[in-house]
């Protein structure tokens, strides 16, 4: 019978199969990834993207990211794009842990019981849910009560692909994972599409720092870009398709008419979403790697519409000497935008 109240703290580290136990955990899941991402790692996110030599540039090219992957146009408001890179940083983090939870699982490893190993990567998926949860109710409680600055955050074409991207999970998660969570191949699923899409976004990152007017950096940028894309590639296109044609085949053969139609509709979605990712990857690949620019040519025409003399103006405090770890991240300073 249905209840929270039977839900033992074993069900809950093992994420046991049980609806009520799924549903209490998402929840949880949901609370811890709120307080982590917009009360506790805000402020050392923040420190660090002030401390950066190239925060101006990494900001420019984080806007342009966010637009052509997310429809999310700050129009030049600086401050909303500072607010929205910290937070995009807390995300990723998300996605990190989400991702490893699952290596267990996808290793074989023999020292972890199988079934402990399939509770960690139905935890890692759990957190993608959890997050997502927290991420939808947040953004709609900005747009019905934060009046203009709100939908000014989260306009209608950001939140239509955040459905695209949030359906997957939404649709998918608790029900593999009751009935599927032993599957191998829905562990690798979770794991390519948190793990690795984190991945590719770290070598994203760094290469919006580099000054690719310089052919030290020309080269940095063509290596980051391309192991971006790969990673999308395959976690995004060529194994992502080979998985969930797999799984689709286990639903059939298992006759589980009830999963299979739950997961047409955000696989279609997701496919969508994917869609918009790898289109963006592919485009900085064509540019720096098939069709590169001449590096001593100037690059400030690349950008689009974002100045990086705003900041102080608009809040953002200017940079103050780089930490060890800033330095170790970034080139140089004194670069142009790409």
């Amino acid at each position: 019978m249905f209840g929270f109240a039977s839900v033992t703290i074993q069900d809950l580290l093992l994420a046991a199969p049980r609806l009520e136990v799924q549903l209490a955990l998402a929840g949880i899941q949901a609370v811890i990834w709120y307080v982590l991402i917009y009360r506790i790692l805000p402020p050392y996110i923040s420190s660090f993207i002030r401390s950066m030599r190239t925060r101006e540039r990494f900001l420019d090219n984080c806007a342009r990211a966010y637009k052509k992957m997310l429809m999310l146009d700050f129009q030049g408001d600086r401050e909303l794009l500072f607010e929205f890179a910290v937070i995009f940083q807390g995300i990723m983090l998300q996605h990190l842990v989400g991702g490893l939870l699952c290596l267990p699982a996808v290793l074989g490893c023999s020292w972890v019981p199988r079934s402990v190993a399939s509770a960690l990567a139905c935890h890692g998926a759990l957190c993608e849910v959890g997050w997502e949860i927290q991420d939808t109710l947040v953004r709609l409680k900005e747009r019905v009560c934060d009046g203009e600055s709100g939908r000014k955050k989260n306009p209608a074409s950001f939140m239509a692909a955040l459905l695209l991207h949030h359906a997957f999970s939404q649709c998918l998660v608790l029900p593999l994972n009751m009935y599927y969570r032993d599957n191998s191949y829905y562990h690798e699923a979770v794991l390519l599409l948190q793990a690795a899409s984190m991945a590719a976004m770290v070598c994203q990152s760094y290469g919006f720092t580099l000054d690719v007017s310089k052919p030290a950096e020309m080269r940095q940028m063509q290596v980051a870009v391309s192991a971006a894309f790969l990673v999308v590639v395959w976690s995004r296109l060529l194994r992502y398709a080979y998985i969930w044609y797999v799984l689709i085949v286990n639903f059939l053969a298992d006759e589980n008419v009830f999963v299979l139609r739950l997961a047409m509709p955000p696989l279609i979605m997701g496919s969508l979403f994917n869609i918009l990712v790898l289109a963006d990857f592919f485009k900085k690949f064509a540019k720096f790697v098939l069709f590169p620019r001449s590096a001593g040519e100037d690059t400030q025409d690349w950008c689009e519409g974002y100045s990086g003399q705003k900041s102080v103006d608009q809040g953002i405090p200017a940079a103050h000497a780089a930490p060890p770890m800033a330095q170790a991240f970034e080139a140089v300073s004194g670069k142009k935008e790409i």
